[in-house]
């Protein structure tokens, strides 16, 4: 029980650092796609990176 948890918390690490360089990459991109995309996307990203922080201790991410 203990293995998946620690994948699936890997799987989580990665897909939001997967998530937050694809949105700093097309941050260019702002003026066709609109603002409310852009705030979208950083409220993800804030939401990505705090469920990380909250459910990630150090020594599983030493690890992961």
């Amino acid at each position: 029980m203990k293995s998946i948890k620690l994948i699936l918390k890997g799987i989580l690490l990665w897909v939001s650092t997967l998530i937050v360089l694809l949105s700093i990459c097309s941050i260019d991109s702002i003026a066709d796609k609109g603002y409310g995309w852009f705030f979208g996307t950083i409220v993800l990203n804030i939401m990505l990176i705090l469920a990380c922080l909250y459910t990630i201790t150090e020594e599983e991410y030493k690890i992961v």
